[in-house]
């Protein structure tokens, strides 16, 4: 028995696998990346360049037009880095970005095989749930159009949550870990997912409670869980609070939330276009069936049904939902449940005189998931041919060093862009033109004083919290001047200004936490201490 369920749990992972391999494939040995502007391309891949020294300090000064944007605190890294272990092996930027979104497809199959087994123990429509999510249209799009990295990351974990949710709300509260594991590894990929996520478990909290069963119980579940989430999250959440409360940054700018009417999505000319962020023409008529046999749908599931496009989001245009930055996001949780959904309904096809024919249907879903993707990112390029721009290793070398980016940017950037936009040096208030020796851990600057008293020496470098100077090999201080860089006090004659950042006591007492944390967890929860 036990060896029949590992060759069947090797065959389902080599079928994904293949099936994962099959789209992204023509990406792969292409060795190139298309790029639109503007699209979130330039700035992930550069973020994978800058996690060369990230162990040592939270910013990188050979990336991001060398003003030490502190990119590696803002934005979560630590499901990222596998991306750069490619890059470190290989030297090649483009294949090491396609090979990890391929592994991000193929790991997002095996833990959405793993969810929905989980809930509910039918392989074939596990394995239709994993096809359906993990090649949803809207999860293409964010990799060929968008190149929005950190929610394709972000969207792997998403089935985690739904089985969080599920055993917490539902079924066994004892398991509200499944939960909390969801949104560590959110928390250490994309923030705007992981605020997204609490909403979502709110929403549900909400949508159950007046049916809910055993309350004190899986209200305290639910508390645990994010008691132990926000311990495990110290690292990531902590010092980004401590620096965003330190200086007043760029922040991402905000859209309004919007529904899209029933019509609308009918009519739309742009199902399988990658650039118009919907959930594409499969899932619109998995939606049109659910509704069209919703009768026999479960109250619960009629209620999946109704928080996707179906519901009016407009409803929450001016609610703390805005911070979501872009109303389409919501497309990832809608495509999880127009999948889960359309594969809990999946009719069985197991027959005995017809053995394959279960498996037969299962290469027909993964042939049309990855033949609609396919279609889809062919017809993108081609209708984008004028504004795409085709990135190679050559020409990455110079970009991700030099790619100007000002999210979490100081926001007094705004009122002098030109010393961060041309880069430009400051003494006795006039333009200089020191000597740069730069590398990932710190910038350092050799000028010469020619007057008599100390003068004000202005860097095209953020200043932020923790960061370190010294003159002249003695410590000294950056001050944050009124365009958001950092101004130094120099003596008479030449002098040699380094900057570094370090991650300091607070941040190292928070990883500390967090460790003791990951250790002790799973003995008290085996030892049903919590």
């Amino acid at each position: 028995m036990r060896a029949n369920k590992l060759r069947t749990g090797a065959i389902i992972c080599v079928f994904f696998f293949i099936v994962s391999l099959a789209f992204h494939l023509m990406f792969i040995v292409s060795n190139r990346i298309i790029y639109y502007n503007p699209t979130d391309t330039i700035f992930h891949l550069t973020r994978i360049v800058g996690l060369e020294n990230v162990w040592q300090s939270p910013v990188n000064f050979t990336t991001f037009a060398h003003h030490g944007t502190a990119m590696n605190l803002f934005y979560p890294w630590l499901t990222l880095y596998p991306a750069y272990w490619l890059y470190s092996l290989s030297r090649n930027l483009v294949w090491a970005y396609h090979v990890y979104c391929w592994l991000t497809t193929f790991a997002t199959m095996l833990i959405s095989y793993w969810a929905f087994h989980t809930l509910w123990p039918k392989r074939e429509r596990a394995i239709v749930f994993a096809l359906l999510y993990a090649l949803n249209p809207y999860r293409i799009s964010d990799i060929i159009a968008r190149g929005a990295l950190g929610e394709v990351i972000a969207m792997t974990f998403l089935p985690i949550l739904l089985v969080g949710i599920c055993q917490i709300l539902r079924r066994d509260p004892r398991r509200w870990y499944i939960l909390t594991i969801a949104m560590v590894l959110t928390a250490y990929t994309h923030n705007l997912s992981l605020l997204m996520n609490a909403v979502v478990i709110l929403v549900a909290l909400l949508v159950t409670w007046p049916r809910m069963t055993d309350r004190k119980v899986r209200l305290l579940a639910v508390l645990k869980a994010g008691a132990a989430s926000v311990l495990l999250c110290l690292p990531s959440l902590l010092p980004m609070a401590q620096w965003s409360r330190a200086n007043a940054l760029i922040i991402p700018s905000a859209q309004r939330v919007y529904s899209t009417p029933l019509g609308q999505l009918l009519t739309a000319t742009g199902l399988t276009d990658a650039f118009t962020n919907n959930i594409g023409l499969i899932f619109l008529v998995i939606m049109i069936i659910l509704l069209v046999f919703s009768r026999r749908l479960n109250l619960t599931d009629r209620v999946l049904l109704g928080t996707t496009s179906l519901f009016p989001w407009g409803w929450l245009a001016w609610t703390p939902l805005i911070k979501i930055q872009f109303a389409f996001r919501l497309n990832c949780y809608i495509s999880l449940l127009l999948a889960y959904l359309a594969a809990k309904n999946y009719p069985a096809l197991t027959q005995p005189h017809r053995p394959w024919l279960p498996w037969a249907a299962l290469l027909a879903v993964a042939g049309l998931m990855v033949g609609t993707d396919l279609t889809m990112t062919t017809t993108a390029y081609a209708r984008a041919a004028n504004r795409q721009v085709v990135l190679t290793n050559k020409r990455l070398a110079y970009l991700t060093h030099y790619y100007n980016h000002h999210d979490y940017g100081n926001a007094h950037y705004r009122d002098h862009p030109s010393i961060i936009d041309k880069n430009i040096f400051k003494l006795y208030n006039r333009r200089a033109w020191p000597r740069n020796t730069i590398t990932p851990n710190t910038y350092t600057i050799r000028i010469a004083n020619t007057s008599l008293t100390q003068a004000v020496f202005t860097i095209p470098v953020y200043h932020y919290a923790a960061q370190r100077v010294t003159v002249n090999h003695h410590a000294s201080r950056g001050v944050l001047n009124k365009s958001g860089t950092t101004d130094v006090l120099i003596p008479p004659g030449k002098s040699v200004v380094r900057l570094t950042y370090h991650y300091d006591r607070l941040m190292l007492a928070s990883a500390a936490v967090s460790l003791i944390t990951l250790i002790s967890l799973p003995v008290l929860i085996r030892r049903h201490i919590i």
